[in-house]
């Protein structure tokens, strides 16, 4: 359920957060600043599992898993298929 009124984070890398900040944490101080509602994108696919989850985790939380540009290298039929399988979940 997203958040009416408040702003939308449309790249926000909670996966990719320095040490000691906790993704929970990160999202109550956005909270806090008028912030309701976060999309993150996908960088590699090790990452996929994770973006998935922290918007498994929040409805307000959405997940873009792909591939960053500098990561097009890893783009090949395995990564098709993982992406494909992501895109069936709800």
């Amino acid at each position: 359920m997203f958040a009416p009124g408040s702003l939308f984070d449309s790249h926000v890398h909670l996966d990719r957060l320095g040490d000691g900040i906790a993704p929970g944490e990160a999202l109550e101080q956005a909270t806090a600043a008028g912030v309701g509602n976060w999309l993150i994108p996908g960088v590699d696919r090790d990452g996929w599992p994770v973006l998935t989850a922290l918007a498994g985790k929040n409805p307000r939380v959405l997940a873009a898993p792909g591939l960053h540009p500098m990561m097009a290298a890893q783009w090949d039929r395995s990564a098709a298929s993982g992406l494909a399988d992501l895109l069936t979940r709800p």
